[in-house]
């Protein structure tokens, strides 16, 4: 048995606790820079709520705004410059998972200096950045306690990845994500399911992360359709967040396979958010990694209630169902058709997935680029074994 497993960030869970930033950045200095999205942290009140807290604890702060979903490099460049102008002792990442992979790449430009792609993927970050606060508005990338930066670069997500950029401290309140709109909710919320599910099926997953994974399964899918219908609904909200916790340290240990990979180019080339292009896919790359996953399947439909058959291969279809089923209950489509792709763009949806080959080596099946082409047509024509389709 072999395995490597880092987890440095401080977690800070639970209902009010967001009340303690001020508190928190105060370990690191007292500058800071707070990075946000659009709209949500400033509409919501939480900007107003952040600096209160900073004037009690004496900490001067300065806003870095608008950074937009699936951020780019130029968004990063200026974060950079605004680090330069204020010169902070920590950045804080207040939004989702768009902001905190942000703030990772602004805070590692800002300590190292030299251009943002000599950082992607296959480098990995060693060097020292300065200290990263994250606070998580939604429930579902996890990326608060990973080692990952996910950046668009023009039709591409490249990754920036190293234990360095994983935040010191993360505050997860879940009074933050009450007033999330279901379709964001849903994003999210497939995003750390199909994080959990890759997890335990990775070449990389280990003994020790696959318990996190599993409760994070059953989480979500318990209580995602309560937040999809019941948005205030703070028990579900909990849940989801501490799934999206559990599922985000799971990743960081043994990262995400074929999924991720053949998702990417969806997000970058239709605009589709991550967590759909991942759930819309999850389902065919299940059927697809069938022979060397039978067993976790069987198990898969057991932990969430699904099992009504004693033979394994009926019970790794149920599986694979139990995700069409959770899908179909919170309103994703079932093929790439419906959300408008066109049947002439899969090869060179296939030509970028491919690119993602530290995914694809930790995929569970060998993986061929031919393989890739064809779980994009059956994703596309909704095509799934008997067992499995849901009209």
């Amino acid at each position: 048995m072999r395995f490597e497993v880092f987890c440095p960030t401080q977690i800070i869970f639970g209902e009010g606790v967001f009340s303690r930033v001020g508190e928190e950045v105060a370990h690191f200095g007292k500058r800071c820079l707070v990075v946000c999205g659009q709209r949500f942290a400033k509409e919501e009140g939480l900007i107003d709520k952040v600096f209160e807290s900073f004037q009690t604890w004496e900490i001067k702060g300065e806003i870095f705004h608008g950074v937009e979903p699936n951020p780019g490099i130029t968004t990063v460049e200026k974060g950079r410059r605004v680090c330069k102008e204020f010169k902070p002792d920590s950045i804080l990442a207040l939004g989702g998972g768009s902001v905190i992979d942000a703030a990772k790449a602004i805070a590692l430009l800002y300590s190292r200096g030299g251009k943002l792609e000599d950082y992607f993927v296959p480098h990995v970050v060693k060097e020292e950045v300065i200290p990263i606060i994250a606070i998580p508005t939604t429930a579902g990338t996890g990326s608060e306690v990973t080692q990952f930066s996910v950046i668009t670069c023009g039709n591409r997500k490249k990754v920036i990845m190293g234990y360095s950029i994983i935040p010191r401290t993360a505050i997860l309140d879940p009074y933050l994500t009450l007033t999330l709109p279901p379709e964001i909710t849903v994003a999210s919320g497939m995003d750390a399911f199909s994080h959990a599910i890759e997890a335990l099926w990775a070449k990389k997953s280990n003994p020790l992360i696959k318990p996190l994974a599993r409760e994070a399964i059953k989480l979500i899918f318990q209580n995602l359709p309560l937040a999809f219908s019941q948005g205030e609904n703070l028990i579900a909200r909990e849940k989801l967040l501490y799934a999206s916790l559990l599922a985000g340290i799971s990743i960081n240990s043994a990262g995400t396979t074929l999924v991720h990979a053949m998702g990417y180019p969806l997000t970058t080339l239709y605009d589709l958010p991550h967590g759909i292009a991942n759930a819309i896919l999850l389902p065919y790359v299940m059927e697809f990694n069938f022979p060397a996953i039978r067993g976790f399947l069987a198990q898969l439909s057991e932990w969430l209630g699904e099992s009504f058959h004693t033979a394994q291969r009926l019970k790794a279809w149920e599986g694979i169902q139990a995700v069409v089923y959770l899908a179909d209950l919170v309103g994703i489509p079932y093929s790439l058709e419906r959300i408008g792709v066109k049947e002439e763009e899969i090869r060179n949806l296939t030509e970028i997935a491919w690119e993602a080959q530290r995914n694809i080596q930790n995929n569970p099946r060998e993986t061929k680029m031919e393989d890739i082409e064809e779980i994009y047509r059956r994703a596309w024509q909704g095509q799934l074994g008997e067992e499995v389709y849901i009209e």
